[in-house]
């Protein structure tokens, strides 16, 4: 006998926008979407960090010690005029190549700001006397320049026993997640976004 499946889920069909997608990708300022072989871009949720990789034509040699690391590298991207940015990060290696079907070319990569999180260090010891929202606002006005927390989580009352020696900015966040079942990302304007894990529904950008 025929068994039926116990587990129902409504389904969702998207219909691609008819709007024609516009953008641009500029290294420190400088628009380089007229030269991109190919460009990608991720984002990415504690305890990760987003990445990109652009290869650029230099085949005429006008981006030859053009740029170097720690510059910026952003993406807009919208359906108007390509001036909403989506993406903002770091330049960290620069790669000069020629492949056959290319001639020279620039691969540059890099992480989304966040990245930097990963580089600052934490020692700090907290005995279960202040609430995860203060302790985040304490982390950032003690080590971050620029940076505003956004907390939106609904639990605001564990306070938690916890040592941190020498341990990356980000991985404090991510164990202060796990704490309330919760969720952080870093967007592109240094908020830091906290917040009850699946809280959170895209609705207009199907992957």
């Amino acid at each position: 006998m025929p068994r039926t499946a116990d587990i129902k889920v409504r389904g969702f069909i998207p219909l691609p926008r008819e709007l024609p997608t516009i953008y641009d990708i500029k290294l420190n300022s400088v628009s380089v979407k007229t030269k991109i072989w190919s460009a990608e871009f991720t984002r990415a949720i504690c305890p990760e960090i987003g990445f990109f990789k652009i290869i650029l034509d230099n085949n005429n040699k006008e981006f030859t010690d053009y740029f170097s690391d720690e510059q910026d590298a952003e993406l807009f991207i919208d359906y108007v005029d390509g001036t909403t940015r989506r993406f903002y990060g770091k330049i960290d290696t620069l790669k000069y190549k020629y492949e056959n079907d290319k001639g020279f070319i620039l691969e540059l990569a890099g992480n989304h700001i966040s990245g930097e999180l990963l580089n600052i260090t934490v020692t700090e010891s907290y005995s279960g006397t202040k609430t995860i929202s203060t302790i985040l606002s304490e982390l950032n006005t003690e080590y971050l320049s620029g940076y505003t927390i956004n907390y939106t989580a609904t639990d605001i009352t564990t306070k938690p026993t916890i040592n941190w020696n020498n341990k990356p900015f980000w991985e404090c966040v991510y164990d202060l997640t796990n704490l309330v079942n919760a969720d952080c990302y870093v967007n592109d304007n240094k908020v830091i976004n906290f917040f009850d894990k699946n809280s959170i529904e895209n609705n207009n950008e199907p992957i």
